[in-house]
């Protein structure tokens, strides 16, 4: 049976992280689209596309360093 490892208490650094490169990505695919000439439902849902993507990509990083951290915490 895996052994539980303990419970790591979210930074608050993550929290920003999370609402920050989401909003900048959304803001730099919004222009992008404007540069390239898109409609505005395009434009829109390439935004929230980049910003989906980067909260995923964020979560997925940080969930995988606390798990180091707590793996390390342990040993």
């Amino acid at each position: 049976m895996a052994k539980k490892l303990r419970k790591v208490t979210t930074p608050p650094r993550l929290l920003l992280l999370e609402l920050l490169i989401p909003w900048v990505a959304m803001g730099l695919a919004t222009l992008l689209g404007v540069y390239l000439g898109f409609g505005d439902i395009a434009i829109t849902v390439f935004a929230l596309a980049c910003a989906l993507t980067t909260t995923v990509i964020v979560r997925f990083w940080e969930q995988r360093r606390r798990r180091v951290l707590a793996r390390n915490l342990k040993t």
